[in-house]
């Protein structure tokens, strides 16, 4: 994909994930069948690179990773309301596990940004996020999202971000 072209959505329910069951209110696995994209990559990039398309690249990969994850979140997933203190918003945890060459502390960034108005109303209400990397080049990306319910404590955030890495764990242990 260029940085012109538009993503196409994916049909409702055409993204392959899983529902999950845990310490949350909601919680799901989606393989996104796509290289990652690092923001901190772009930063590096020489001038005349992210002028000539590493930035529209970017965000072309969060566009249709906003696309994807929409089309797998399960009914019921509420954003919460951004005039609503982010305390009153529900909290999010992430899983992120994927065969690449990017350092796995650059995973999160821009699936984040690409789940914003997708998941959450602000990438604020994420209070967690695990990040699981084997080196290599390849498009095995795995993301597991959980939501728990307002003012969840430090410990409801950690228990829900283990059962999620373990989950991933499995898939990634299993081949999907």
């Amino acid at each position: 994909m260029t940085g012109s072209e538009t993503p196409e959505a994916p049909r409702p329910g055409s993204a392959p994930s899983d529902a999950l069951v845990g310490p949350w209110s909601q919680g799901f696995v989606l393989r996104a069948g796509m290289p990652l994209r690092s923001k901190s990559n772009f930063r590096r990039s020489p001038r005349g690179e992210q002028e000539s398309g590493a930035w529209a690249r970017s965000k072309a990969f969060e566009e249709s990773l906003g696309w994807l994850v929409r089309a797998a979140r399960p009914d019921g997933w509420v954003l919460g309301d951004r005039s609503s203190p982010l305390e009153a918003r529900p909290v999010v945890v992430a899983a992120i596990a994927a065969c690449s060459r990017i350092d796995v502390a650059n995973f999160s960034k821009s699936v984040l940004d690409a789940c914003e108005g997708v998941l959450y109303v602000t990438d604020a209400s994420v209070l967690g996020v695990i990040c699981l990397g084997e080196r290599g080049v390849g498009d095995d990306t795995l993301l597991g999202f959980a939501q728990l319910g307002p003012g969840a404590s430090p410990r409801e955030v950690a228990a829900a971000l283990s059962v999620l890495g373990d989950s991933l764990a499995a898939r990634l242990a299993d081949g999907g």
